[in-house]
C-alpha cells in the first residue's frame, strides 16, 4: 500500500510539473508574438497568416482563437475543438470560472492557471496570465485586439475588467493527463 502511495503521488507530481512547462511555454510562444500591431481591417501580417494556417481557417479571418491555437500547437497540445472560433472553446465540463465566482476571487484565483482560455462576451478568447483581485480585473495575452491600445494587434498585458468575462476554460490539464508520457519526452532538455 506504502508503495502505490508514493508512486501514485511521484505521477501526480509528475504530470503536475509537465503541465506547468506546457503552459509556460504556450505563454512563451505567444509573448514572442505579443506587441506586434496590425493595420486594422487588413488581417494579412505574416504573423496571422502563420496562426491562421495552423488553425486551418480563411488566411484572413479574424484571429483571436488561431492565435492561442498557435501557441497550443507549437507546444504539441492538439485540443479536439470542432473549430477554433471563439466559442467552439466553451466546453461546460471545462469550466473553471463563471461570473458568479466574482464573490471570491482568492477562490477564483486559486484555481485559475496560465494559459487557460477566457472566453468574453463579446465572442472573443484571451490566453489568461493572472487575476489583479484589488482592481477586479483579470491579466491576458490575446490576439485580435486592441487590448486598450489605439491599433489592433497581439499584445500583453491586456488588462480586462472582470464583467467581461462571459467564462474560463481548462483545456490543458485533461489533455496533459492523458498524454503525458509523450510530453514529457518532447520538453525533456
Amino acid at each position: 500500500m506504502v508503495c502505490f502511495s508514493l508512486v501514485s503521488s511521484y505521477h501526480v507530481a509528475s504530470a503536475q510539473i509537465v503541465e506547468s512547462r506546457v503552459r509556460k511555454a504556450i505563454f512563451d510562444t505567444l509573448r514572442t508574438y505579443a506587441n506586434v500591431t496590425i493595420e486594422i481591417g487588413w488581417n494579412r501580417h505574416p504573423n496571422i497568416i502563420r496562426f491562421n494556417k495552423a488553425a486551418k481557417i480563411g488566411l484572413t479571418q479574424p484571429y483571436c482563437a488561431s492565435y492561442l491555437l498557435y501557441g497550443y500547437h507549437a507546444n504539441m497540445i492538439f485540443l479536439p475543438l470542432v473549430t477554433p472560433i471563439a466559442y467552439s472553446w466553451k466546453k461546460r465540463n471545462r469550466l473553471v470560472f463563471y461570473p458568479a465566482m466574482l464573490k471570491d476571487l482568492e477562490q477564483a484565483k486559486q484555481r485559475l492557471k496560465l494559459m487557460d482560455v477566457v472566453v468574453m462576451t463579446w465572442s472573443h478568447v484571451e490566453g489568461y496570465v493572472d487575476i489583479d483581485i484589488k482592481r477586479r480585473e483579470i491579466i491576458t495575452i490575446a490576439g485580435n485586439t486592441r487590448g486598450g491600445r489605439r491599433t489592433e494587434g497581439c499584445y500583453y498585458p491586456i488588462r480586462r475588467n472582470l464583467l467581461y468575462i462571459h467564462g474560463i476554460y481548462n483545456h490543458i490539464s485533461n489533455y496533459v493527463q492523458l498524454h503525458e508520457a509523450e510530453l514529457n519526452k518532447q520538453m525533456s532538455f
